[in-house]
Protein backbone atom coordinates (compact mmCIF):
# COMPACT_ATOMS: atom_id res chain seq x y z
CA UNK A 1 0.00 0.00 0.00
CA UNK A 2 1.53 3.46 -0.88
CA UNK A 3 2.99 5.89 1.96
CA UNK A 4 0.46 9.11 2.81
CA UNK A 5 2.59 11.92 2.89
CA UNK A 6 2.46 14.79 4.86
CA UNK A 7 3.23 18.04 2.59
CA UNK A 8 2.62 20.40 5.34
CA UNK A 9 -0.93 21.02 4.94
CA UNK A 10 -2.00 18.09 7.70
CA UNK A 11 -2.57 15.02 5.49
CA UNK A 12 -5.32 12.83 6.84
CA UNK A 13 -4.14 9.62 7.79
CA UNK A 14 0.03 10.69 6.55
CA UNK A 15 2.15 8.63 7.87
CA UNK A 16 5.57 9.81 6.24
CA UNK A 17 7.32 12.73 5.71
CA UNK A 18 8.57 12.08 2.39
CA UNK A 19 7.25 9.27 -0.52
CA UNK A 20 9.85 6.43 -1.77
CA UNK A 21 11.30 8.89 -4.78
CA UNK A 22 12.21 11.61 -2.01
CA UNK A 23 13.93 8.47 -0.03
CA UNK A 24 15.61 6.83 -3.19
CA UNK A 25 17.24 9.90 -4.44
CA UNK A 26 18.47 10.71 -0.68
CA UNK A 27 19.84 7.23 -0.27
CA UNK A 28 21.90 7.08 -3.86
CA UNK A 29 22.97 10.33 -2.73
CA UNK A 30 24.66 8.97 0.26
CA UNK A 31 25.63 6.06 -1.89
CA UNK A 32 23.53 3.72 0.49
CA UNK A 33 23.15 0.76 -2.36
CA UNK A 34 21.87 -2.09 -0.37
CA UNK A 35 18.49 0.19 -0.30
CA UNK A 36 17.80 -0.55 -3.72
CA UNK A 37 17.43 -4.08 -4.02
CA UNK A 38 14.65 -3.91 -1.55
CA UNK A 39 10.69 -4.59 -2.87
CA UNK A 40 8.62 -2.07 -2.61
CA UNK A 41 6.41 -3.72 0.09
CA UNK A 42 10.03 -3.74 2.44
CA UNK A 43 11.18 -0.54 1.44
CA UNK A 44 7.60 0.96 2.70
CA UNK A 45 7.70 -1.26 6.05
CA UNK A 46 11.11 0.30 6.84
CA UNK A 47 9.76 4.12 6.10
CA UNK A 48 6.66 3.37 8.84
CA UNK A 49 8.98 2.10 11.00
CA UNK A 50 11.39 4.80 10.81
CA UNK A 51 8.44 7.35 11.68
CA UNK A 52 7.84 5.70 15.03
CA UNK A 53 11.41 6.74 15.57
CA UNK A 54 11.52 10.29 14.26
CA UNK A 55 8.23 11.38 15.70
CA UNK A 56 8.91 10.05 19.22
CA UNK A 57 11.66 12.93 19.38
CA UNK A 58 10.06 16.08 21.62
CA UNK A 59 10.42 18.99 19.02
CA UNK A 60 9.50 22.34 19.66
CA UNK A 61 6.56 24.31 19.12
CA UNK A 62 3.44 22.81 19.17
CA UNK A 63 1.49 20.76 16.58
CA UNK A 64 -0.29 22.66 13.79
CA UNK A 65 -3.60 20.64 14.43
CA UNK A 66 -5.27 18.43 17.03
CA UNK A 67 -6.32 16.86 14.20
CA UNK A 68 -2.80 15.66 12.29
CA UNK A 69 -1.46 12.00 12.85
CA UNK A 70 2.20 13.07 13.02
CA UNK A 71 4.53 15.83 14.90
CA UNK A 72 4.91 18.08 11.68
CA UNK A 73 3.64 20.45 10.64
CA UNK A 74 4.40 22.67 13.41
CA UNK A 75 3.83 26.40 14.88
CA UNK A 76 5.99 28.26 17.10
CA UNK A 77 9.06 26.95 15.63
CA UNK A 78 11.25 28.96 13.65
CA UNK A 79 13.96 29.46 11.05
CA UNK A 80 17.32 31.27 12.11
CA UNK A 81 15.82 33.94 10.31
CA UNK A 82 13.19 34.62 12.59
CA UNK A 83 10.32 33.22 9.90
CA UNK A 84 8.00 30.66 11.27
CA UNK A 85 8.02 27.51 9.51
CA UNK A 86 4.05 27.72 9.10
CA UNK A 87 3.28 24.43 6.70
CA UNK A 88 6.73 23.12 6.75
CA UNK A 89 8.01 19.97 6.19
CA UNK A 90 11.80 21.14 6.90
CA UNK A 91 14.79 19.00 4.45
CA UNK A 92 16.78 18.07 7.53
CA UNK A 93 13.53 16.49 8.95
CA UNK A 94 12.87 14.60 5.63
CA UNK A 95 16.38 13.49 5.68
CA UNK A 96 16.51 12.52 9.03
CA UNK A 97 14.17 10.46 8.15
CA UNK A 98 15.74 8.64 5.20
CA UNK A 99 18.66 8.14 7.45
CA UNK A 100 16.22 6.61 10.18
CA UNK A 101 14.55 4.60 7.16
CA UNK A 102 17.64 3.67 5.58
CA UNK A 103 18.67 2.20 9.81
CA UNK A 104 15.50 0.23 10.02
CA UNK A 105 15.67 -1.18 6.51
CA UNK A 106 19.00 -2.73 6.91
CA UNK A 107 18.00 -4.19 10.52
CA UNK A 108 14.56 -4.21 11.45
CA UNK A 109 13.83 -2.69 14.90
CA UNK A 110 17.32 -1.58 15.18
CA UNK A 111 16.55 2.25 16.42
CA UNK A 112 14.35 0.44 19.21
CA UNK A 113 16.86 -2.33 21.25
CA UNK A 114 14.15 -4.36 23.00
CA UNK A 115 14.71 -4.62 27.51
CA UNK A 116 16.90 -7.54 26.69
CA UNK A 117 19.76 -5.50 24.72
CA UNK A 118 19.34 -3.52 28.59
CA UNK A 119 21.68 -4.35 31.16
CA UNK A 120 21.26 -2.53 34.83
CA UNK A 121 24.17 -0.71 35.94
CA UNK A 122 24.75 0.67 39.40
CA UNK A 123 27.92 3.23 40.41
CA UNK A 124 28.38 3.88 43.88
CA UNK A 125 30.80 6.76 44.62
CA UNK A 126 30.61 7.75 48.66
CA UNK A 127 26.87 7.81 49.84
CA UNK A 128 25.37 8.57 46.48
CA UNK A 129 24.45 5.58 44.36
CA UNK A 130 23.20 5.65 40.52
CA UNK A 131 21.25 3.47 38.78
CA UNK A 132 20.90 3.23 34.67
CA UNK A 133 20.55 0.74 32.33
CA UNK A 134 23.18 0.67 29.36
CA UNK A 135 22.55 -0.81 25.97
CA UNK A 136 24.44 -4.12 25.33
CA UNK A 137 23.74 -3.41 21.22
CA UNK A 138 25.97 -0.32 21.24
CA UNK A 139 24.90 2.91 19.62
CA UNK A 140 23.71 2.75 15.74
CA UNK A 141 26.34 4.33 13.51
CA UNK A 142 23.41 6.29 11.95
CA UNK A 143 21.98 7.93 15.02
CA UNK A 144 24.00 10.53 15.45
CA UNK A 145 23.63 11.85 11.58
CA UNK A 146 19.78 11.74 12.77
CA UNK A 147 20.46 14.12 15.79
CA UNK A 148 22.46 16.55 13.85
CA UNK A 149 20.00 16.74 11.22
CA UNK A 150 16.64 16.97 13.68
CA UNK A 151 19.15 19.61 16.12
CA UNK A 152 17.49 22.80 14.96
CA UNK A 153 14.01 20.91 15.83
CA UNK A 154 13.97 19.25 19.31
CA UNK A 155 14.79 20.74 22.41
CA UNK A 156 18.57 20.79 24.00
CA UNK A 157 18.22 18.01 26.09
CA UNK A 158 17.40 15.53 23.72
CA UNK A 159 20.75 16.61 21.66
CA UNK A 160 23.79 14.31 21.65
CA UNK A 161 27.06 15.78 23.49
CA UNK A 162 30.29 14.45 23.13
CA UNK A 163 33.38 14.36 25.75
Amino acid sequence: MALIVEDGTVVAGAEVYADLDYINSYLAGKGYTSWNPLSEFDQESAARRAMSFIDGFDFLGSRSSDTQTLEFPRVEIYYPSGIEMLGIIPTELKNAFCEATYVESVSAGSLFPSTSDLSLKRRKVGSIEREFFKTTAGVNSQQPIILNLLKRFIYSGRRVSRC
